[in-house]
């Protein structure tokens, strides 16, 4: 049995869709493969990807157009989870089951066993909502396109995955840290020289101080990040306007490489999508 998995259009979710799709199906006491098909860079990657989720096989190397006809007219009984590009055309094979994953209904066109919407807004079949844990991105990314320099690292950038990006309120207490106590895994985006909101922000658990406009921060700020080990303190040239379109060009597209993004999106497909839906 062949699962073939496809977008409506690039970067709506297709490896989250294959990857609890494999999970669902794996707890069923099947043997499942996950095959990346195409051979750019992008194939490459989610192919690499596929080889270190425990719960499914995979080469690590993408599967060719002529190696997945192969594969097609082979009538294996094995189970293949098959991710392709948006632009490639359904084969009409009777052993195929096709899903298309789309973030907008209204472009939906041609034929599919299941449709599934991604990044919905609100929750219900089929339906899986916007996430933060999904849309997860890698701190290092993010300091590396508004270009920043670390002055203070709290462990390893890489290892690390940003949740919410929150620019500070125009007005803030430093003695009240009720507003970033609410969000987690977080990334603070504001001026150098609002230092009570920075001091205010660091009462609580903060991943990453990101200052903007270029001045040397405080060294009263300094002092306190280097009390708060966890927390990366670094500065950009960018304003804080610049700072954020640029991180909000890069936000929700970092594969799904965590064990905590490989469970949440196990978890939100059996929430949205149950066995008797994708066996025949």
């Amino acid at each position: 049995m062949i699962y073939l998995v496809k977008g409506s259009k690039k970067r709506v979710g297709v490896s989250t869709i294959c990857i609890g799709l494999a999970a669902l199906l794996n707890e069923s006491s099947k043997s499942v493969s996950l095959l990346r098909l195409g051979d750019d860079d992008g194939a490459h990657d989610d192919a690499r990807m596929f080889a270190d989720i425990d719960f499914a096989q995979s080469s690590g190397a993408p599967l060719l157009v002529n190696e997945f006809e192969e594969l097609v007219t082979k009538n294996s009984k094995d189970i293949y989870i098959v991710e392709a590009s948006s632009t490639l055309k359904m084969p009409d094979v009777d052993d195929l089951f096709t899903i298309l994953v789309t973030d907008d209904i209204k472009l939906v066109t041609g034929k599919y066993d299941l449709l599934i919407h991604n990044h919905a807004k609100k929750e219900s079949k089929y339906t899986i909502v916007e996430n933060a844990i999904l849309a997860a991105t890698n701190l290092e990314t993010i300091l590396n396109i508004v270009n920043a320099q670390m002055i203070s690292s709290g462990g390893k950038p890489d290892k690390k995955y940003i949740e919410n990006v929150l620019i500070g309120p125009i007005s803030h207490d430093a003695t009240d840290s009720s507003y970033f106590e609410k969000f987690n895994n977080k990334l603070i985006v504001t001026r150098s020289e609002k230092v009570d909101l920075a001091l205010g922000a660091l009462a609580t658990k903060v991943e990453c101080l990101l200052l903007c406009g270029g001045n040397e921060p405080s060294p009263i700020l300094i002092d306190r990040v280097l009390g708060a080990p966890e927390t990366t303190l670094a500065l950009t040239e960018m304003t804080t306007t610049e700072a954020i379109e640029k991180i909000g060009s890069v936000i929700g597209t970092e594969p799904i490489v965590s064990n905590k993004k490989i469970l949440e999106a196990v978890e939100c497909f059996k929430n949205a999508v149950e066995l008797s839906d994708i066996t025949h």
